[in-house]
């Protein structure tokens, strides 16, 4: 029988993963658990919903909290430009940044902007709160220890240059065929993808060359398109230059 925990603060959630060390459940939007529990995949008897506890919901000028719904990340503009095709906007409104990043669908979506503005996460580990770059722990997806919790994201949330496109094989609000993301910042140009390979992949790049950066990308096939087509798409989105002066 599943039990569902309301802790309100970090102590309390600190006893409870003592009684619970075999992995509980966090739950926040549940818009992926919920679907998982309808298909009796869920095994955790111990559900814990997090959204009460203090400033997981907290939004700031350099501050996201983890149970931050992707609808209300408008600013920067890219945040929304990448979060508005992610599902529809009824499942956005529980759908929360930190589910999009840890959650087991493999697009992740909302991680390339985060990478892009080389934001910092903190992590709830053993009672503590440790502050880390997000690139140091995302390999792939998020790498999180049993019982470990998303709390924070940390940038700065000035505009940047970048240029963005999303590709579906059918309407809009579908999964990505490719999702691209290119950013101007000070340590250079910043390429990201998802839906191209099976995870989300990014890269570095001190140039605007168009062949180094393609070669940087493995890309996929699927039963939503070839890897030619996916190179195919990724070639014309490098054609239409830097981001230098985009908006």
């Amino acid at each position: 029988m599943n039990k569902l925990y309301r802790p309100q603060t970090f102590e309390e959630l600190t006893e409870l993963l003592k009684d619970y060390p075999d992995k509980p459940l966090f739950y926040s939007g549940g818009t992926e658990i919920m679907a998982d529990y309808r298909l009796r995949k869920i095994k955790q008897a111990a559900w814990i919903d997090i959204k009460q506890l203090p400033g997981m919901i907290e939004l700031s000028d350099d501050t996201i909290g983890a149970c931050v719904p992707l609808n209300e990340l408008i600013s920067p503009r890219m945040f929304y430009d990448v979060g508005q095709f992610v599902a529809d906007r009824t499942v956005r409104n529980h759908l929360t940044i930190g589910g999009n990043v840890c959650g087991k669908l493999p697009f992740r979506e909302a991680v390339l902007p985060l990478l892009a503005m080389e934001a910092e996460v903190t992590i709830f580990s053993e009672g503590e709160m440790i502050r880390q770059r997000l690139e140091d722990r995302f390999d792939k997806f998020l790498r999180l220890e049993p019982g470990e919790l998303v709390y924070q994201f940390h940038l700065d949330r000035s505009e940047r240059p970048y240029r963005h496109n999303r590709y579906t094989t059918s309407s809009v609000v579908d999964y990505p065929l490719m999702t691209y993301l290119a950013v101007k910042a000070d340590r250079g140009y910043f390429v990201g993808l998802s839906g191209y390979g099976s995870v989300p992949q990014y890269g570095w790049f001190d140039e605007w060359k168009q062949d180094d950066i393609f070669n940087h990308f493995q890309a996929v096939t699927n039963d939503r398109g070839s890897s030619a087509y996916r190179e195919k798409l990724l070639r014309i989105e490098l054609a239409k230059g830097a981001p230098d002066e985009a908006v």
